[in-house]
């Protein structure tokens, strides 16, 4: 029985997709978590916690937001988020969805995104640099705070709001590009940058 259990784990089977929410669907194979499917990643939600090492997390087109703390690594050690990518559908990332991913050091963010909400990528201290999407309209408070790492800036031409503490501790930042476009930059935006 065991040496048959055995075999069939080794034979590289193909990882199973698990029903998370109404229309989404979870995949988690050699450290690629996918989401795939249509609607809302909601709130909270990260089923596939303790179910195997993340490394990569690919969210395909027809996801159109990803709810608050999805991806928060605080308190989670099994993961070791590198890489994300997002698809062309997502137009929101809630508040903490990315907290404390502290091995995360490339994000690939949608044209459809509108809005960076309040501490979506704090502390993730790999963060080197990140291109901030046309379509954006806010950068919501303590959105990229201490991402130590973090060297370079662009902010593009459709942000109208940067809030308060928006890259307040990213020490290493040397150089922010602010377009015209802006105007209302929140107290202690860039405090600690040194």
């Amino acid at each position: 029985m065991f040496l048959v259990m055995a075999i069939y784990l080794a034979s590289g089977v193909k990882a199973q997709k698990h029903e998370f929410s109404d229309g989404l669907f979870w995949e988690l194979n050699n450290g690629v978590l996918t989401i795939s499917g249509n609607g809302a990643i909601k709130d909270y939600s990260h089923p596939w916690d303790g179910k195997g090492n993340v490394e990569k997390v690919v969210i395909e087109n027809g996801v159109t937001s990803i709810g608050d703390a999805v991806f928060w690594e605080n308190n989670k050690p099994q993961h070791n988020l590198k890489s994300v990518v997002i698809g062309n559908s997502v137009t929101s990332i809630g508040g903490h969805a990315f907290s404390h991913c502290n091995n995360l050091s490339s994000v690939t963010l949608p044209n459809s995104l509108k809005t960076i909400r309040e501490y979506t990528f704090y502390g993730c201290k790999s963060l080197a640099s990140i291109i901030i999407p046309n379509s954006v309209t806010s950068i919501g408070y303590v959105a990229f705070g201490h991402c130590e790492n973090l060297l370079s800036v662009t902010i593009p031409n459709s942000v109208v709001n940067i809030g308060e503490r928006a890259f307040t501790g990213c020490s290493n930042l040397t150089s922010v590009t602010m377009p015209s476009s802006v105007t209302s930059i929140g107290e202690c935006a860039f405090s600690g940058c040194i």
